[in-house]
């Protein structure tokens, strides 16, 4: 494939991580924030770019979510911003600080909110009167722990302790729920990928009227006429009025499957507008 790939930085980070297994030829562009990487793809200073939209312990990663809801370049369209493929990475916390760190001297844990909701508690039980310090990532963690002679640690992966000389795995496998795992997707800007027969697409759906009875049951209605699985229904605030939602659904089936596009008529003349973030082929695996 090849190409340049936006990741969040720095190197280390569980984005990196998905970025080289998804293409290890690609040349990895660092980024400041998953938010940046799809401003990047959108610049055209990169080909593509990878950033986490789920994970199955501390859910939607609204940030990225919200780029894609409310950002008019993100659209199937050939024009516009496309998720093109997605991978599933699970996710092992560690925590990282300085050679000879002792757990009950840890005064603060650095990591990404994620990580650190992922992790809570184990940090209850081990750290308990640590503050838990939010950062951009938690490969920057690692980074900003390293710097600071003793007391400090961060949580991030095992990886991303090989990439700071001088870091030292304190504690492996941390995370809250051990089956952890972080759906990534890749965005470029291209029409979505032909039908394989395994395939999902992501909507944006902005109702007409925010106090319409049965909205919501009228588009869920819609793909359960025709028999087509919805894997995710999710609402974040639309940023018009209080109490005012759009709209995201997973659901299994490609834009170009016959049932998939008459149920999308159907959704567009119940409501506002509706934004198809990508169709792409579906991954059943981690990895």
């Amino acid at each position: 494939m090849g190409g340049r790939i936006a990741y969040l930085t720095p190197y280390g980070t569980f984005g990196s991580e998905a970025a080289v297994r998804y293409d290890s030829t690609a040349e990895l562009v660092p980024a400041q924030s998953n938010e940046e990487v799809l401003r990047m793809v959108v610049r055209r200073e990169a080909n593509k770019g990878i950033v986490p939209i789920y994970n199955n312990t501390e859910g939607v990663v609204n940030g990225v979510m919200d780029e894609f809801i409310f950002d008019d370049r993100f659209d199937h369209s050939g024009t516009g911003i496309t998720i093109v493929a997605e991978l599933l990475l699970p996710v092992e916390q560690c925590l990282i600080g300085p050679n000879g760190t002792v757990l009950e001297q840890v005064v603060s844990v650095l990591s990404h909110p994620q990580a650190l909701g992922q992790c809570s508690k184990f940090l209850d039980s081990h750290c308990p009167h640590a503050a838990r310090i939010a950062t951009l990532s938690t490969a920057g963690a690692v980074v900003e722990a390293m710097k600071t002679p003793y007391g400090v640690v961060a949580i991030a992966s095992a990886f991303a302790a090989k990439t700071c000389p001088g870091a030292e795995v304190l504690a492996r496998d941390i995370q809250d729920q051990k089956n952890n795992i972080t759906r990534f997707v890749v965005v470029c800007r291209s029409p979505s990928p032909p039908p394989t027969g395994d395939d999902k697409t992501l909507l944006c759906i902005f109702p007409k009227e925010k106090d319409r009875p049965g909205t919501l049951y009228w588009i869920l209605g819609e793909f359960a006429r025709l028999g087509i699985n919805l894997t995710k229904v999710m609402s974040r605030p639309s940023k018009r009025a209080l109490d005012d939602d759009v709209f995201v659904v997973e659901l299994n089936g490609h834009l170009e499957d016959p049932q998939v596009d008459e149920a999308m008529a159907g959704v567009r003349r119940q409501v506002e507008v509706v934004k198809v973030l990508g169709s792409y082929p579906r991954k059943a695996g981690v990895g």
